[in-house]
């Protein structure tokens, strides 16, 4: 039973500031630029090399909750597709 939970999957999904962005209504430069501040966390997975960083969806969700001009889903909608 230490399978993960189909939602333990979902909450954990990947995602970059340019997948986030349209999502909060806010562009990706700002979205690095509050990453730099402090104001985001950052990733779980540093990217580097032409390779964008990455976020679990249940790390990065809490924090632009502050910012997004509309309100986020637990799910991250690309997840819902699968």
């Amino acid at each position: 039973t230490d399978a993960p939970r189909p939602t333990d999957t979902v909450a954990d999904t990947l995602v970059t500031l340019s997948q986030v962005s349209p999502l909060v209504g806010l562009s990706k430069r700002t979205l690095e630029r509050y990453v730099k501040d402090g104001k985001l966390p950052e990733p779980d997975f540093p990217g580097g090399g032409g390779h964008a960083h990455q976020w679990r969806w249940r790390t990065i969700r809490p924090a632009l909750m502050q910012f997004a001009k509309r309100n986020l889903p637990e799910q991250f909608p690309a997840a819902q597709m699968i």
